[in-house]
């Protein structure tokens, strides 16, 4: 069994992600979908369901408009009427580039799951998988979910919701490289031009992931996934299960003050992997997307 979720980009160039969720084994008169209102890692409202678009829904075997009814700002009941199998269609504006947002335009992709899908509530421990359509002339993509065919680079899947959304993509024509650290495989997607070198990167990024091991003792991960993103302006970064997003200046990489800053960055964020991935207050574990979850003990 499992949630299946499409994704495809009909018009990147004015920021939507077309979304589509096929839902089977569905019992009784209603499925209650909501869309998170928090991204893990960055735990203030953001109130993402004020971008979902055109929301619909069809009995999958014939085709018949379902019912929707709005519940709360973030929450959706659709009347299934006994379908089966059921098919949900939205469209999501994304254009806010930060490691907590999504962004979407003509040269990429970068997509937080919090704020693109929908939970369907009954069926968040079911496997979930997503299905890309790339926009035309986009021909990477990374993001640290398992592949469900090694041959079918944009058919991934996650155990759980809580692993799906846990799990940023970068889809678009960045450079991906990739070094071995710990035993584990990393794969850094770098978006953007930039000064970087990539074989001193190499270097300095597995010392910092052998270090980061050193302190715990064991890797938590599979495969780990970097997605850098270079730009003229800004920075920050935000922790992940299996990977993290960092935002850097294109030019930090030649002077030394800065870039030591960007690997202070990449040490930060990795070392989230065990404190607060891991190890972390009860708040925070089993995720509640819908509202404010407290917490004294997030760091």
């Amino acid at each position: 069994k499992s949630v299946r979720y499409e994704l495809s980009f009909s018009e990147p160039q004015a920021h939507y992600a077309d979304v589509q969720i096929n839902v089977q084994d569905v019992k009784g008169t209603e499925l209650i979908v909501s869309m998170p209102v928090w991204a893990p890692g960055s735990y203030l409202v953001r109130e993402f369901s004020r971008f979902v678009e055109e929301l619909k829904a069809v009995n999958t075997s014939n085709g018949k408009a379902l019912p929707i009814t709005k519940l709360s700002k973030n929450t959706w009941r659709i009347a299934t009427a006994g379908a089966g199998a059921v098919n949900i269609k939205y469209r999501v504006y994304a254009y806010e580039l930060s490691v907590r947002t999504s962004f979407i335009d003509a040269e990429h992709a970068y997509l937080n799951g919090t704020s693109i899908f929908l939970q369907v509530h009954g069926f968040e421990h079911q496997r979930q998988e997503v299905r890309v359509k790339p926009y035309a002339p986009w021909k990477v993509m990374s993001v640290a979910l398992d592949p469900v065919n090694a041959a079918d680079p944009w058919l991934v899947s996650a155990g759980h919701y809580d692993d799906l959304v846990d799990a940023p993509f970068e889809i678009g024509n960045h450079t991906v490289f990739s070094f071995s650290a710990c035993g584990v495989p990393h794969e850094v997607a770098m978006f953007g031009e930039g000064n970087y070198d990539v074989e001193k990167l190499k270097k300095d990024m597995a010392r910092i992931s052998e270090e980061c091991m050193a302190v715990f003792g064991e890797h938590p991960c599979k495969r780990y996934v970097f997605i850098i993103h270079n730009l003229t302006s800004g920075g920050g970064g935000l922790e992940h299960k299996n990977s993290t997003t960092l935002q850097t200046n294109r030019w930090a990489y030649t002077s030394e003050s800065a870039y030591t800053g960007f690997l202070s960055l990449v040490a930060h964020e990795y070392f989230h992997l065990w404190n607060v991935k891991r190890l972390r207050p009860v708040p925070l574990g089993p995720f509640n997307y819908d509202e404010e979850n407290y917490t004294t003990l997030l760091w």
